[in-house]
């Protein structure tokens, strides 16, 4: 596509805008993603604008697409919520394959590791794609939803709508970094018995060190990162932590007090579905999260390999398309000087549904 192209598809289009640091390598997954929805959904996006300027991306999208692609969600709930434990399973295999990938990842050859990084680089855009659409359900939520909600009720709750629809929408389900937390507590407590950690906590930094990872950095949290946490922490009682643990684990109350609210707000049954499906929904977007981190420590573990092969910065490769990458392994041409240089200063990246891209 040409500037023109571009500009013709921008206008007339109510823009949304997130916004975040980040580098074109690990930002190239969702976006692919993204154009992978129409695979799942009938509404889907067609296109999707990104500009980074010095590691400061700007995600530009449809926002009246983005309320359609969430509120399909809603309309047909058993169909999403067969998407979503269909999708579940291929979660855990990508988790599986995420580890078996790296392995020898340092004695293959070049072609080998080029063939590896292309196989992983698909897989990684397939998982992203279905659960995108719940990406800025907010935009749904916190707008229609909520209006709607707020008009069902009458007097004394229409004061407390907020609260109300907050308890609502509260997940049933430990998020990724509850379940670290609850874990490390744990550790904590044998800490403070006097019993030795030093397997355990090996084992704690081998499940959970990718836990701080975003667009930007990705890092292996080591061993000493979790014991100051653990020592920090140790300085809690036993009775605080265990109330703790207790408090991040037991989720059975949060399902129980939401349909005792909903009978007693006495919403309409299309109402009480939705309401039903919003924490589900959030549910889903936090294991969306959960195999952005995790996949991208892989596309790192893969960016260092290639850096060190072909002695050329970590930091540089970050700039580089999955293509650029596979370009430089099989053929040892990377990016230009100037051209790495013109896109650490700003790039503009353009995905379409019909698997076009720009980048300028």
């Amino acid at each position: 596509m040409d500037k023109k192209e571009i500009i013709n598809r921008i206008n007339g289009t109510k823009i949304g805008l997130m916004s975040g640091p980040a580098y074109l390598l690990l930002i190239t997954s969702p976006f692919r993603g993204f154009m992978r929805m129409k695979k799942y959904y009938k509404e889907y996006y067609n296109n999707m604008f990104v500009a980074l300027n010095n590691v400061i991306l700007g995600q530009y999208f449809d926002e009246e697409q983005n309320m359609r692609n969430v509120k399909q969600l809603y309309e047909k709930p058993d169909e999403t919520k067969r998407l979503m434990k269909s999708w579940r399973e291929e979660e855990e295999k990508f988790f599986k394959y995420c580890n078996d990938i790296l392995n020898n990842l340092d004695k293959i050859k070049d072609n080998k590791l080029a063939e590896r990084f292309e196989e992983f680089m698909n897989e990684f855009y397939e998982i992203w794609a279905a659960p995108l659409a719940v990406d800025g359900m907010a935009s749904y939520t916190e707008t229609e939803l909520l209006d709607e909600f707020n008009s069902a009720l009458n007097g004394v709750d229409k004061d407390n709508a907020h609260e109300y629809f907050a308890q609502l929408s509260h997940p049933a389900q430990v998020s990724f970094v509850g379940r670290e937390h609850v874990a490390l507590l744990n550790l904590v407590l044998l800490y403070k018995q006097g019993q030795n950690i030093k397997e355990a906590l090996q084992e704690h930094q081998k499940t959970f060190f990718w836990v701080e990872n975003n667009y930007k950095n990705v890092k292996i949290l080591d061993k000493k990162y979790f014991f100051d946490k653990i020592k920090t922490e140790s300085k809690k009682s036993e009775g605080e932590i265990r109330k703790e643990i207790d408090k991040i684990i037991d989720v059975d109350w949060i399902e129980e007090n939401r349909e005792k609210l909903l009978k007693k707000l006495k919403l309409n049954n299309n109402l009480k579905e939705k309401m039903r499906m919003t924490p589900i929904l959030g549910e889903w977007l936090d294991n969306r999260k959960e195999i952005n981190l995790r996949g991208n420590h892989v596309l790192n573990e893969f960016v260092k390999e290639v850096a060190k092969r072909k002695k050329i910065k970590v930091e540089d490769i970050y700039y580089f398309t999955p293509e650029d990458v596979l370009n430089l392994i099989r053929n040892g041409i990377g990016v230009s000087k100037q051209e790495l240089n013109n896109r650490k200063k700003a790039i503009a990246f353009i995905i379409t549904d019909s698997d076009k891209e720009s980048l300028f």
